[in-house]
């Protein structure tokens, strides 16, 4: 599981720097099935 600020870094990679879920996955050292869930995760704030 990763922490909050790891989630919100790869969706700030994915949507502010325009990196590819292979590329977060890389510098991350994750699998880049669990890059893409992150990345494309819909924020839910209430």
């Amino acid at each position: 599981m990763l922490t909050m600020a790891q989630q919100e870094y790869i969706k700030h990679l994915w949507e502010e720097e325009d990196f590819s879920i292979n590329g977060i996955a890389n510098q991350m050292n994750i699998n880049w099935r669990t890059d893409k869930k992150y990345a494309m995760k819909e924020n839910k704030e209430a």
